[in-house]
């Protein structure tokens, strides 16, 4: 993976850079987990005495599982997002779903649907418009529908991807926790998650944990195109997170999938993925990539420009 491209790809998310400042609240304590509230509880929660507060939370994880042991991981995230310890937030946040079992997915209504439909170009416009900007009015349209009907867990992941967007982790945790224990098939869910390990890969130690965490991109990537083929971000973030020693072979691939499945290519992401047939040598490829892509005249200056280039290497 080339650092450019990460860093190019990395722009278009805001809620890829640990800055942020997070609350945590007896709200969440008797949300997530009502065993754990108590006056005393309550009495650190107002002191703000966090690490008293972790070894209670920490104290019963270790007895339990499924969905209760989810809860208290989800707990212990809200907590080390309040202590600016975010790499940890997340990692604790990322296990607390995968403990998750899940035994028959919540089917979205007819109307739920049609609402995901519309504002999905919305979301989607992030990639070109400021995101906090596209979030706000993700934000402002859905949030009073997800408080009229709360099992619209499809919005959900709309919403929680619009908190995350803004920086807002604790809502982001919250929303996306409720709304992946009932979708977890969603293609919102897998392209958050994959979203989550690219945050903890830029932060992963050695080897083994970066090729660990690209793994997990890699497979939620590959599971978000099989749930929703037109979202064009999940291919260049294919072509960003490859295999060791795999860049031709990924190059080949991810361009061919992106003919066969009628992806729309915007014309100024052209260049990347031209240029990305260039490093990997494969000019032919690059060459029948711009005849089936760009079948309109809005593409036609910067298509000659692109063909020149692919003929002068």
């Amino acid at each position: 993976m080339k650092k450019p491209l990460l860093q190019l790809v990395c722009a278009c998310f805001a809620f890829l850079s640990f800055t942020s400042l997070e609350s945590f609240s007896m709200e969440h304590v008797q949300k997530l987990s009502s065993d754990l509230f108590s006056e005393k509880l309550n009495e650190l929660i107002e002191e703000q005495n966090l690490f008293e507060i972790e070894e209670i939370i920490k104290s019963k994880i270790s007895s339990l599982n499924g969905a209760e042991k989810s809860n208290k991981l989800v707990l212990l995230s809200l907590l080390y997002l309040k202590d600016q310890r975010e790499e940890e937030a997340f990692k604790t946040f990322l296990a607390a779903l995968t403990n998750l079992t899940h035994t028959e997915e919540s089917r979205p209504s007819e109307n739920e649907m049609r609402i995901f439909n519309e504002q999905l170009p919305l979301y989607l416009e992030a990639l070109k418009r400021p995101p906090e900007e596209v979030a706000n009015e993700l934000e402002t349209r859905l949030y009073p529908v997800l408080q009229a009907h709360p099992e619209y867990n499809q919005l959900r992941f709309l919403v929680a991807a619009s908190f995350a967007n803004k920086r807002k982790y604790a809502d982001f945790f919250m929303h996306f926790y409720q709304a992946f224990k009932a979708a977890p098939k969603c293609y919102m869910a897998y392209k958050t998650l994959a979203i989550c390990h690219i945050k903890l890969i830029e932060k992963a130690r050695t080897e083994d944990q970066k090729e660990t965490e690209r793994q997990e991109i890699e497979r939620n990537l590959r599971l978000a195109i099989d749930a929703y083929k037109q979202d064009s971000m999940l291919y260049k973030l294919l072509l960003v997170f490859y295999p060791k020693n795999s860049h031709k072979e990924q190059v080949r691939q991810v361009l061919e999938l992106i003919m066969a499945n009628g992806v729309a290519i915007d014309r100024n992401e052209l260049p990347f993925y031209v240029m990305s047939a260039l490093d990997a040598n494969e000019h032919t490829l690059g060459e029948r990539f711009l005849d089936k892509v760009t079948n309109s005249d809005q593409y036609s200056r910067t298509v000659e420009e692109l063909r020149k280039v692919l003929k002068s290497k």
